[in-house]
């Protein structure tokens, strides 16, 4: 799922360089935030439902901007 947020991003980001509207760039931001939580929750519980066997990502969403907020996940 993550490629396919990032590609709406990358669209999004598209449209606002085209049309240059202050509205279609804040509607991107906006889809940005809102991805970025869903890819969060998305890693989370694919840690929690494969434990070990699911390998971590560093980035959840945005190759570069680390998750706000995330968590590492609890070993034992």
């Amino acid at each position: 799922m993550k490629q396919n947020y990032l590609f709406e991003i990358i669209s999004m980001i598209g449209l606002t360089l085209v049309t240059g509207s202050l509205s279609q760039a804040i509607f991107t931001a906006a889809g940005w935030y809102y991805m970025q939580e869903w890819a969060q929750g998305k890693e989370r519980r694919y840690r929690q439902d494969f434990g070990d066997k699911y390998k971590p990502k560093r980035y959840p969403l945005t190759p570069g901007l680390p998750a706000w907020g995330a968590k590492k996940p609890k070993t034992t």
